[in-house]
């Protein structure tokens, strides 16, 4: 697994909105709480089916949700 990208305040707020596969289609109270984002992927030669995971943190570095799309 790799790090895709990262985002950081409004940027990583409007990215938790944005309903999937484009964001992480959360609640508007969860969301408005994320500060940053990150997005990891699956590599060719990790084991299992290829898969996108996007976790929210707020601004105190607390995970606030974690989301796993199958593929890239």
């Amino acid at each position: 697994m790799h790090k895709i990208a990262e985002y950081k305040g409004s940027t990583a707020r409007k990215y938790a909105k944005e309903k999937a596969p484009y964001g992480m289609g959360l609640g508007e109270g969860l969301a408005d709480r994320a500060e940053a984002i990150i997005i990891y992927g699956s590599s060719f030669n990790d084991p299992g089916d290829d898969f996108t995971r996007m976790v929210a943190f707020d601004a105190e570095g607390v995970k606030l949700a974690t989301i796993t799309l199958e593929g890239y």
